[in-house]
């Protein structure tokens, strides 16, 4: 596994900051999440548009998986207050913090390069791995979730 990225606010944290962080990041998410599943296209579960994504990749490149559980509660009680059952909405969660972590991972696995992205070729190649890919996981775990739940049909 690469080394995360270091940067000056991966400094060492104290439990108490640690988990005021991760309260924040799961507060962030959930007014985020509520949001975004005021656009739902399908039954109150599905949206287009998803903005606590972006909050959590984000945050992630930037403190590192730390705020993981942050995250992951977060998303856990967007979608089980819509309401749905805690399974499917633990699923869902799960989808979205791995989103998350597989974006930070797949940025550490590019920072390990010697040499810097330059050409516009391995630009948009990077920019699939590290956007599109996350995305699909989390989409996947999702319907999944949301299928093997009874919620919507396979």
């Amino acid at each position: 596994m690469p080394a995360p990225p270091d940067n000056a606010a991966r400094a060492s944290w104290s439990a108490g900051r640690w988990l005021l962080f991760n309260v924040l990041v799961g507060a962030a998410y959930f007014l985020l999440g509520k949001f975004g599943l005021k656009f739902a296209t399908v039954g109150n579960h599905v949206s287009p548009v998803w903005p606590p994504s972006g909050l959590s990749v984000g945050l992630v490149l930037i403190f590192g998986p730390r705020l993981l559980p942050g995250i992951y509660a977060g998303s856990f009680l967007a979608n089980v207050t819509i309401p749905t059952q805690p399974l499917i909405a633990l699923g869902i969660a799960a989808g979205n913090t791995i989103e998350a972590f597989a974006a930070w991972q797949m940025f550490a696995c590019a920072r390990a390069y010697a040499t810097p992205i330059v050409r516009l070729s391995e630009v948009s190649r990077f920019a699939i791995l590290a956007a599109a890919a996350p995305a699909a996981i989390s989409a996947c775990c999702g319907v999944a979730s949301l299928s093997l739940g009874g919620v919507i049909a396979w």
